[in-house]
């Protein structure tokens, strides 16, 4: 028997299940699941979790490469009364491991082609019409998400259903567009489930909207994510402003104003250059998100309009204050550290009570009872609307992405010849990147590539640092402090020797990378990182080398093989490239 408990995430999916159950929900290549049979799959991989004993105050981990099979995962898990913990598979097993300690799930529910790393359930095909009851109420953990952290250790942020119910409520009166919240309107997904996006596009789920999902290679693909949106006709999409720039490229705005009508701007900050590229497209509506993880996604949201990038005002039920360092209100157009109130306030990080006191603070200055979250983020209030400023530590944001560089450091420490090291972030021409600045042990001459394969051993590919700087000690001033302003730029202290491509496969790769880099020539010693390089322009080699050259390379490939001379090696080996997405009919 159901029981109507609405402000739950799982309550929210149902109840749309009912209102709309012949409707597509989910889009994966030639697959498509009505809501009714999404509800039914979940329904009954629930049933099965209650039968192994999981219910209200567990977690269980969900894995698969299959995007729909994650969806029916973490609905199964949620209608089970538990809390999921989305695991990217193609994260280092050691990081997966240390995941599934530290959160002490009580299974894993693995997709069709995933082995899960400590046994566990896997998604089978089965129908049940009812989901348990399991008394979950809006102050249970809806998800466990895992984030940077500066002690060399991810931690999970304890997301409770009340912050998503509430995000669902807030992102529809602060994205008014009708077409992106309309029942049956399309919204692509092109990011892994173990980042936060992912939960903004299980709200528009929740809406009637059907959600259309890449596989990991194609969302990897910067080609093929542009082609689909056009294609498919799709009407709005969730990107990071590093992705936006790299698929505005590849023309996914070129079929406006038909198609789409919204774009979600999210996940780091936006610059002034795509801020007005943006505002001045015509037949596309913009909005700019903003959000820490412990904040349930997003806190605020601005329209892309006016002269200067903004941060926006709060959602219903957020609460902003900016304060100084005595947790003072600062008086407006001074810059403060940003923290958070309301209702999309996490309830902590998992087993880190010391980091929770340290970041989750009474709430002394709102009206709500619960306790506000220091963001570490600078903003000010220049004419009612917030402006980033940057940040009060060391935290960065790289392609969406949020990394503490004392977790790589701390991992680099653990290679065998380093005596020293120190992660940067360094402002390039082509954005940020990741600089890793070491000293090796005496006697020993590590290169750049035993690094890469050390940090990938444990670290997902997105915090591997673009360049690795050998020094004989780390510059300190007066004060024993590193000095790093004296830092050399990457690549500064080598020179190697021009070396031009010596066969067509070379030549076929030096054309590629001179065209994604911006550069008059590359030689076939040049690392691809010391020239500027980073994950998402990997990525465009990537949908290059599928495009033109009929191979298939993965990132992992290009990170380990970062010369033209050693990726032509591993081109030669690759697989032929899957074929291209290409469009189907789309069902309304």
């Amino acid at each position: 028997m159901r029981v109507n408990r609405p402000h739950t995430m799982h309550r929210l999916f149902a109840q749309q299940a009912a209102t709309t159950p012949d409707a597509t929900a989910l889009v994966v290549g030639q697959r498509r699941t009505t809501y009714r049979e999404l509800d039914i799959a979940a329904n009954a991989l629930a049933q099965q979790l209650h039968a192994e004993g999981v219910g209200r105050g567990h977690v269980v981990a969900v894995s698969g490469r299959h995007p729909d099979e994650m969806v029916t995962g973490m609905l199964g898990v949620l209608k089970a009364g538990a809390a999921y913990l989305p695991l990217d598979p193609d994260y280092p097993a050691e990081r997966l491991e240390l995941m599934l300690a530290d959160s002490r799930a009580s299974l894993v529910v693995t997709g069709s082609d995933v082995t899960s790393p400590g046994g566990g359930l896997s998604i089978a095909a089965g129908q049940a019409e009812d989901e348990p009851d399991a008394g979950v109420g809006p102050d249970d953990m809806a998800y466990l998400i895992y984030t940077s952290g500066s002690t060399g250790r991810p931690k999970g942020v304890e997301v409770p259903h009340r912050a998503v119910t509430a995000l669902a409520t807030g992102l529809r009166g602060a994205v008014p567009v009708d077409r992106v919240w309309a029942p049956g309107a399309s919204s692509l997904l092109a990011s892994s489930f173990s980042f936060d996006t992912s939960v903004k596009s299980l709200v528009l789920l929740f809406a009637g909207v059907t959600l259309h999902m890449l596989e990991p290679d194609q969302r990897r693909d910067i080609g093929a994510v542009a082609t689909y949106v056009r294609e498919h006709r799709i009407d709005s999409f969730l990107a990071t402003p590093t992705q936006l720039r790299l698929w505005l490229e590849e023309g996914i705005l070129d079929s406006a104003p038909a198609h789409p009508v919204h774009v979600m701007v999210g996940g780091e900050a936006i610059g002034p250059d795509l801020w007005a590229r943006l505002r001045d497209h015509e037949g596309v509506t913009t909005t700019n998100h903003y959000g820490p993880t412990e904040c349930t996604v997003n806190a605020t949201v601005a329209p892309v309009a006016g002269p200067r990038p903004v941060l926006g005002h709060a959602l219903p039920g957020v609460e902003l204050h900016v304060l100084d360092a005595a947790r003072q209100p600062v008086p407006d157009g001074v810059v403060g550290e940003l923290c958070i109130g309301g209702t999309g306030v996490a309830d902590g990080y998992r087993d880190r009570p010391e980091e929770t006191v340290e970041r989750f603070l009474i709430d002394a200055l709102g009206p709500g009872t619960g306790r506000i979250y220091r963001t570490g983020d600078l903003v000010r209030r220049v004419d009612g609307e917030l402006e980033f400023m940057g940040r009060a530590d060391e935290q960065v944001k790289i392609r969406g992405f949020r990394i503490e560089p004392g977790e790589i450091e701390a991992v680099l420490a653990q290679h065998p010849q380093v005596r020293d090291a120190v992660v940067l972030a360094r402002q390039e021409d082509s954005g940020t990147q990741l600089v890793a600045y070491l000293t090796a042990a005496e006697g020993t001459w590590p290169t750049a590539r035993d690094f890469r394969e050390h940090l990938l051993s444990t670290l997902p590919e997105y915090m591997v640092p673009g360049a690795f700087v050998l020094l004989d000690q780390l510059p300190t001033g007066p004060n024993g402090k590193l000095d790093c302003q004296t830092l050399p730029a990457p690549g500064s202290e080598l020179s190697d020797q021009f070396v031009a491509p010596r066969t067509p496969r070379e030549e076929a790769l030096a054309e590629i990378w001179s065209r994604v880099l911006g550069l008059p020539s590359v030689g076939v010693f040049d690392n691809f990182f010391d020239l500027g390089g980073h994950s998402l322009l990997a990525a465009k080699i990537i949908s290059r080398v599928r495009k033109e050259l009929g191979a298939s390379l993965t990132l992992r490939t290009v990170i380990e093989s970062p010369t033209i001379a050693e990726l032509a090696v591993q081109l030669d080996a690759a697989k032929p490239a899957p074929p291209a997405i290409t469009a189907m009919p789309e069902v309304r």
